[in-house]
């Protein structure tokens, strides 16, 4: 797709880091086991209770967190998309504290099989809870028939250590989605190379997924996560097949996004905040200020929030002064609902395209990108925090494109 011309019409599409996840509540399904109550801890795509660590060009959809620890690393080269970076804020520490509850919730429930350890080859379940007296092994294919019920809801309660081997998948079938797949593991839990998993993850100690590891659900740890250029997109009601990464544009390796020279203000005072962009093509090893139309140009965007203003609600801002190869210059702005659309530059009117009510300490993502038209492009980035003045980048990330 040619991003351009949508651009230059004002409807580009970009990566939105908004999102608006409701905690699951209990199932109507005619199955006994039902689903838990997340609380704060159903918008995280991954949380942990000391660490998460990442390796590599790791994608995460959702809100990413740690509490009561305080160590996240990895972002970049690692990206959080549609959620936020929480480092031991009030979110994140009620969503630690929620998902404990929806552990002894699942751990409680009335077992319907027990399990042997080994599972996959072609194996097909059905809608139950499933006991393991002690580890659970999953070689293969494991797949989860829900029966034409788009209700149902699979619970699987392993004592010790749950496995899935490299290359090993999990599929949905039959109404099955991965919002109503639980995994209550006592200790740990390790998604191999390549494999493919479906369901929340409830771990006791840590939770690893290895080289190219999806997963569509959650990792919610009781110690530590550990990514190494995995996907985690939140679970939605999706259905059948095996999961694969959401499109994303490969995080540039081993390069730290370039931040802005000044940030201010609407008073014109410097701030703290702290805000970065640039601009790579084609997967490219660096940031750049000179692309041409034959590339495919990914913009992406970090802001670091002055540290009185975690806590509260806040709106973020994204604006674009595009000038043609004619010197004709264009104001854009997002509008909320991932389209670029005229601005008449007047503060008053900037829509945001990010809320929160409580925000954690930063932010990041791609902003846009495709093939774009000749001209020059500046990003501002700036947010408005309850209570605050408009703090902004007075100075934009540019960058040229030349026609080829």
């Amino acid at each position: 797709m040619n991003t351009t011309r949508k651009f230059l019409s004002t409807i580009v599409k970009i990566t939105s880091l908004s999102a608006a996840f409701i905690a699951c509540s209990v199932s109507g399904s005619l199955f006994a086991q039902s689903i838990p109550n997340l609380g704060e801890a159903a918008q995280f795509s991954v949380l942990a209770g000391s660490t998460v660590t990442n390796t590599g060009s790791s994608v995460i959809t959702g809100e990413l967190g740690v509490s009561p620890g305080t160590a996240i690393t990895g972002f970049p080269p690692g990206i959080v998309q549609q959620g936020q970076i929480r480092s031991n804020d009030a979110v994140a520490a009620q969503a630690v504290a929620d998902a404990r509850v929806a552990y002894n919730n699942l751990a409680g429930q009335a077992v319907t099989t027990e399990q042997a350890a080994a599972m996959g080859s072609g194996m097909v379940l059905i809608p139950g809870v499933y006991h393991f007296t002690s580890a659970a092994d999953i070689t293969g294919s494991l797949v989860l028939d829900a029966q034409g019920s788009s209700t149902a809801v699979f619970v699987f309660q392993v004592e010790e250590a749950l496995t899935l081997n490299n290359n090993a998948a999990i599929s949905l079938i039959n109404g099955a989605t991965a919002s109503n797949v639980f995994w209550q593991v006592g200790t740990s839990a390790t998604l191999g190379t390549s494999s493919a998993f479906y369901g929340s993850i409830l771990a006791g100690a840590g939770i690893t997924l290895n080289t190219g590891a999806t997963l569509v659900g959650r990792a919610l740890a009781g110690t530590a996560v550990t990514l190494d250029s995995s996907t985690v997109t939140l679970a939605a009601a999706s259905t059948g097949g095996t999961p694969t990464p959401t499109p994303t544009p490969t995080p540039v390796p081993g390069t730290e996004l370039p931040p802005v020279d000044k940030v201010i203000d609407s008073q014109g005072q410097p701030s703290t905040a702290v805000i970065k962009a640039g601009a790579t093509s084609n997967g490219g090893a660096s940031y750049g200020s000179s692309f041409s139309t034959s590339e495919q140009i990914v913009v992406n965007g970090e802001l670091t929030y002055e540290a009185g203003d975690v806590g509260k609600a806040a709106s973020v801002f994204v604006v674009i002064k595009f000038t043609s190869t004619s010197g004709t210059a264009q104001w854009l702005m997002e509008n909320g609902d991932g389209d670029f659309f005229a601005w008449d530059q007047n503060v008053e009117s900037l829509v945001s395209m990010y809320s929160s009510n409580s925000i954690g300490t930063s932010i990041a993502g791609k902003l846009f990108g495709g093939t774009l038209e000749a001209g020059r492009y500046e990003v501002f980035i700036g947010y408005t925090a309850q209570g605050g003045a408009l703090i902004y980048s007075e100075t934009p990330m540019s960058f040229v494109v030349t026609q080829l």
